[in-house]
């Protein structure tokens, strides 16, 4: 999740964080400079994403385990 501050009352899992919008571009033009089709930002979801290939119905069990949308923290 972006830090910016229209996000700021997410909480976010501990499997990604909140990441600069520095990184995020970093890594676009990474990607752009290697002609990659997707980039994967954290990558720690890149094997997430592989098992939700074969697996749909297990990674959307883990997406619920790992709360990877984030919480509502607002009152």
């Amino acid at each position: 999740m972006l830090v910016i501050p229209m996000l700021d009352h997410v909480k976010v899992p501990w499997t990604s964080g909140k990441i600069a919008p520095e990184r995020v571009a970093r890594v676009i033009l990474k990607g752009i400079r290697n002609n990659k089709a997707v980039m994967y930002v954290p990558s720690v979801y890149r094997p997430l994403l592989a098992v939700n290939m074969f697996m749909p119905k297990f990674a959307d069990w883990c997406y619920k385990i790992l709360k990877v949308e984030g919480e509502n923290i607002r009152d």
